[in-house]
């Protein structure tokens, strides 16, 4: 009841009605989630950042919150860390490493753990809470996404090739799926298996010039190595239009 009355206070603005009554419940429930982020918004008001942010972490640490609710927590850090913020970016990793310590097979929380390695340009290490997040929610394209690129990025291409693979299974019909695929290959020189992926993919690609650059003069490399000369020019004389058509 005290917490429900609390709670009523709060809506009401009333907060020094409210504090003694969240301070009475967590007395007797000192881990009590709702407690916790009730008193993190009182203290934010009273701009006693520290005492908020120890009670949000209390929060964030039990087991019993939900995980939609956590990551929405998070989520906030990571988007205000987006733009440069130094204190969300501090604050939001702790939380997230606290997150994935509670719910360690999580997607939710090996994801956002990964995006803030990936911020801090920790591409390796992201790249393999990616994989974790990706293999525990297979429908989550924005993950493989992130998972591919930082496999590119860092010249995973073994990796790269296995789980572009997989995402072209799961994603039909997203083309770059398939440019990534044929990336891999190429680096693995795994030639006919990269124009046949580049050439699939290429089909896919709708009103973006930049991703069909990309394709052609990849599948242009592709088809040289192979010695099909003339596929290749067609494919480079093809990207140099796209790109006369962007100067």
């Amino acid at each position: 009841f005290q917490g429900y009355l609390a709670e009523y206070y709060m809506e009401q603005q009333q907060f020094e009605k409210a504090k003694p009554l969240y301070d009475k419940v967590l007395s007797n429930e000192p881990n009590n989630p709702t407690v916790n982020l009730a008193l993190h918004d009182y203290y934010q008001l009273k701009s006693d950042y520290q005492k908020a942010f120890f009670h949000l972490k209390k929060a964030i640490e039990n087991p019993d919150l939900e995980v939609g609710i956590k990551t929405e927590i998070i989520g906030q850090y990571y988007k205000r860390s987006e733009i440069n913020d130094k204190d969300a970016i501090e604050k939001g990793e702790e939380l997230a490493k606290i997150f994935l310590a509670i719910h360690p097979k999580a997607t939710e929380s090996n994801a956002l753990y990964a995006d803030f390695l990936r911020l801090q340009n920790k591409p390796i290490e992201a790249s393999r809470y990616y994989y974790t997040a990706c293999m525990n929610n297979k429908q989550n394209f924005r993950i493989w996404e992130n998972l591919l690129l930082l496999e590119n990025q860092t010249s995973q291409y073994d990796s790269l090739q296995k789980h572009s693979n997989m995402a072209m299974e799961l994603f039909p019909s997203a083309p770059l799926n398939y440019l990534l695929n044929g990336v891999a290959n190429m680096q693995l020189k795994n030639y006919q298996k990269a124009t046949t992926s580049l050439k699939d993919g290429l089909e896919l690609v709708v009103a973006n010039k930049s991703l069909m650059l990309d394709f052609l003069s990849t599948l242009g490399d592709a088809y040289y190595n192979l010695n099909e000369f003339s596929k290749s020019d067609k494919a480079f004389e093809d990207a140099l239009k796209i790109d006369s058509d962007n100067t």
